[in-house]
């Protein structure tokens, strides 16, 4: 079996940097139950009611009924769409902190993916947040690192990598954002901030 892309650039990472001083980041278990069975749950719901109450209305008319199923059809094409991403989202999309760069993966579709490589010196702040009551049972949220405003060549153009890269629906996030000051001081890597600003 091939390995995935997850693996490889874990592996390479560990390789260089010694694996306690790489951090894979993932999708909390919470992401499918949010994202993917609760939407499918209301999904199949509202569409059984929708295919009663045509029935029930429309059952003498053909053309009528034809129109329904064609509806159902292309309502559960996009459907479906919305929930290959999120299982994309969830199996696919990584982040790797290591004393000198962070990479982010993401998943866009299938065959569509964006890599970021962001240098540790370029961060400037790491922001949590956590909202709703969810995050209190859970104990999930968003890490969001705030960078100055650099780019990154691209092929033949130059990509502005932007001034923040949020990591959303993680575990533990603000374990998480401990751990990650932790592993950048460590290095020594931004020595010329005072980790107060982090934490």
């Amino acid at each position: 079996m091939s390995q995935s892309l997850k693996q490889i650039e874990l592996q390479k990472a560990i390789q260089r940097f010694w694996k306690e001083n790489v951090l894979l980041i993932e999708r909390c278990p919470i992401f499918p139950i949010i994202k993917i069975a609760i939407p499918s749950f209301f999904f199949v719901f509202f569409l059984s009611v929708f295919i009663s109450l045509g029935y029930y209305y429309f059952q003498d008319s053909t053309f009528m009924i034809w129109f329904l199923w064609t509806s159902v059809v292309l309502i559960t094409a996009f459907f479906l769409k919305y929930v290959i991403d999120k299982i994309l989202d969830y199996k696919r999309d990584f982040t790797l902190v290591t004393a000198n760069w962070i990479l982010t993966y993401k998943q866009y579709w299938i065959f569509n993916a964006k890599i970021k490589n962001i240098p540790i010196n370029y961060i400037k702040y790491l922001n949590v947040e956590c909202s709703g009551f969810l995050w209190r049972i859970f104990w999930y949220g968003y890490v969001e690192f705030i960078t100055d405003n650099i780019f990154e060549e691209t092929g033949d153009k130059a990509e502005a990598l932007g001034a923040k890269t949020k990591l959303t629906y993680v575990q533990n996030p603000e374990e998480l954002k401990k751990i990650i000051v932790s592993m950048l001081f460590s290095q020594k890597q931004i020595e010329k901030f005072n980790v107060n600003d982090y934490l």
